[in-house]
């Protein structure tokens, strides 16, 4: 080590280098490489990058829903339509089913510790109409609804007799509801098997297997 040393401060002294010396000359600057190379490769990458973003419920800013990146800064707001509701808000089952047994219509409860289900069913002018409410959470809150209309006397009913029943049933009103929309949909897939449509986080979705019956389902988005 002393001689590659003397070798390496003052190489004009030194007249014949053994082999030796320049093999450890050698394997020393082929360390040192190494050694260079595996400490560049441990610098951080400099160049810009995304920051994951989550979201979270800041209460100082009125319990509203927020963006925030991984540095817990402020990007945005979260959409008002982001909702981990379960239910359709702004909707109770006796919204529905107290109306309806306005008009006539025979209703029966089945309630339990799981919830509760409310079948009100009507026969009118040839059809038979059946609107399904249920309530998964509670016994209010509405999670889904089921509305069937059935000609049942097809010689003095038609097709188009079962639309105001569908656009009456999917009048509901909840947060954000929209009744020209609804209706709108209503008009333009009346006769598409499975059209369906988002309105406020509620999805509204259409069946229309045959000219006898039209089936409407509502439920949480």
């Amino acid at each position: 080590m002393k001689q590659l040393l003397k070798f390496l401060i003052n190489p004009e002294k030194v007249e014949r280098v053994p082999s030796y010396i320049v093999r450890g000359l050698l394997v020393w600057v082929l360390i040192c490489f190494i050694g260079v190379i595996r400490k560049k490769s441990n610098i951080p990458d400099k160049s810009p990058v995304s920051k994951e973003t989550v979201s979270q419920v800041d209460t100082s800013r009125n319990g509203k829903d927020y963006e925030f990146d991984s540095d817990g800064n402020l990007v945005g707001r979260v959409a008002s339509n982001a909702s981990s509701c379960e239910y359709i808000e702004g909707l109770q089952a006796a919204d529905i089913y107290a109306n309806l047994e306005k008009k006539g219509y025979k209703v029966e409860k089945f309630i339990d510790s799981d919830g509760a289900i409310y079948e009100c069913s009507a026969d009118q002018n040839g059809i038979n109409y059946q609107v399904e409410v249920g309530c998964t959470k509670s016994v209010s809150d509405v999670t889904e609804i089921g509305l069937m209309a059935t000609r049942v006397d097809y010689e003095y009913t038609d097709v188009e007799d079962m639309k105001p029943f569908l656009k009456y049933g999917c009048s509901i009103q909840y947060n954000g509801s929209d009744y020209v929309k609804i209706s709108r949909f209503i008009d333009e897939n009346y006769n598409v098997d499975g059209a369906s449509t988002v309105i406020s986080g509620v999805r509204f979705t259409i069946h229309s297997k045959n000219e006898y019956i039209r089936t409407v389902s509502i439920s949480k988005e």
